[in-house]
């Protein structure tokens, strides 16, 4: 994982990491990944005039403080694109818009994201 505000890089999870946190094959290292995470949310909320995450899934949902940032940023001003898992749909669904991207339709979904982001601009 890369820090957006510092560039340092931390291998955050892999087979050969030692960590209770376990998704699969790979352990996680959670110090590591909140540390970065963390700052990078902070930093992005003031900076930025969009943001955006890839991916919130199990190894961010183990995570209680980047949770709790997640849903500050979801319910503020600024346009946030995000990836949620599947599993963690039902828990940020009600939040703000969400698509379902599927083989039928993931060639569009870049032109239909970016024209609802350009829309939110002119609003802001």
């Amino acid at each position: 994982m890369k820090d957006i505000a510092s560039e340092a890089k931390k291998i955050m999870a892999g087979v050969d990491i030692g960590s209770e946190y376990r998704i699969g094959r790979s352990f996680i290292n959670l110090e590591r990944f909140e540390s970065i995470a963390s700052h990078d949310l902070d930093y992005v909320e003031k900076e930025r005039d969009d943001m955006g995450i890839d991916e919130i899934g199990w190894m961010e949902l183990f995570l209680k403080d980047f949770e709790k940032k997640v849903k500050r940023l979801l319910t503020g001003r600024k346009p946030l694109r995000a990836v949620v898992q599947r599993n963690g749909v039902e828990k940020y669904k009600e939040k703000n818009i969400l698509y379902t991207v599927e083989v039928i339709n993931r060639n569009q979904m870049s032109r239909l994201i970016f024209s609802k982001m350009m829309n939110l601009f002119r609003i802001l």
